[in-house]
């Protein structure tokens, strides 16, 4: 019995990685709120760095929206941002989720989770 734990890394392990991270990569997100799929765009990691990173003080689910907001092209729409009458952009995320704070919380998981972090990795960053 082989112990995976000593298996050599090699070139065609990498690709098949390479190969399996590139067709799960551009999969949208099925969103049960909206009974339809979100595009998530792809951005480099800085991005995401930088918005997990950023102190946010008590507005914790700044976060969650700016994270949205900014990988998810279909809410940055003028044309919503018009009919919800919003001033801020990035408020677009609360109003049309409904305030619904699972639906949005999903999401942003959703998309931290493509760049291999979960909630709980993000809370440690921010305490550096």
């Amino acid at each position: 019995m082989s112990n995976k734990k000593n298996e050599k890394l090699t070139i065609e392990k990498i690709l098949e990685k390479k190969r399996i991270l590139e067709t799960e990569e551009n999969k949208p997100y099925y969103s049960e709120f909206f009974g339809a799929e979100i595009v998530i765009e792809n951005h480099p990691l800085k991005k995401v760095s930088e918005i997990v990173s950023k102190d946010y003080g008590e507005d914790s689910l700044r976060a969650d929206f700016e994270l949205i907001y900014a990988f998810c092209p279909i809410f940055r729409n003028k044309k919503l941002h018009e009919e919800y009458n919003v001033q801020d952009p990035i408020d677009i995320i609360e109003l049309v989720f409904n305030h619904n704070l699972g639906a949005i919380q999903d999401l942003a998981k959703a998309i931290l989770k493509r760049y291999g972090l979960e909630v709980d990795k993000v809370q440690e960053i921010k305490k550096q």
